[in-house]
């Protein structure tokens, strides 16, 4: 076995490629798309590399669908469309941040957000065995996120999701980047959402 593993992924085709430390390629796919769709520019694999998610644009009603693909199956096994209608202003996190904490570390569960226009949701969904089962679903509108900035064109990118608490940074996207954002967790258990403190950087980069 080789001492490390990374998947390359390709945004303009949809392509993936798992290579090891040893220089061996040890798994080459394309991820199904659809005609006049775009791939987004991220693409998240699970902790145990089982499953991957990403998003198809469609270029003529800028619909957006989150798809979840299984490497054991080879296919869609759970699908979200955004609930957006043509001319409205769309944002998904998994444009902004790959990063396999989206899943939880069991990687049956998977958290992502959107946005649209002045409004943003985050959203929970099953992978494992009910593959594409909305376990939970909050809005910025919601009293549980009073505590939390609301601000037009935000968009809460997912850093960080156990189960219990999601993490997520609020991010500006109709900006040029910002040099912090605000941070916060919350609790899906209590319905509490704290302000904490990360470093950030701007374009993708997170740490704790």
């Amino acid at each position: 076995s080789p001492e490390w593993e990374a998947w390359v992924y390709n945004s303009d085709n949809g392509r993936m490629i798992l290579i090891g430390s040893d220089n061996v390629v040890y798994d080459d796919f394309t991820l199904p798309g659809l005609q006049n769709n775009s791939y987004s520019w991220q693409a998240i694999v699970s902790p145990d590399g089982q499953i991957i998610a990403y998003t198809l644009n469609n270029m003529q009603t800028q619909v957006q669908t989150v798809n979840i693909y299984s490497t054991v199956s080879d296919s869609i096994v759970a699908s979200y469309m955004i609930p957006s209608q043509q001319g409205q202003y769309v944002a998904n996190s998994l444009e902004l941040l790959s990063t396999s904490q989206a899943f939880t570390p069991d990687s049956q569960q998977f958290a992502f957000s959107y946005s649209i226009d002045q409004e943003w949701s985050i959203i929970v969904m099953d992978v494992g065995n009910q593959a594409g089962t909305i376990l939970l679903q909050v809005n910025s509108t919601d009293p549980t996120m009073s505590a939390v900035p609301q601000v037009a064109f935000d968009l809460p990118t997912i850093v960080r999701f156990d189960g219990t608490t999601i993490d997520f940074d609020l991010i500006q996207v109709a900006t040029e980047g910002l040099p912090t954002y605000p941070h916060f967790t919350y609790d899906i258990t209590t319905g509490i959402v704290t302000q904490n403190y990360y470093l950030t950087v701007p374009g993708g980069n997170f740490s704790d």
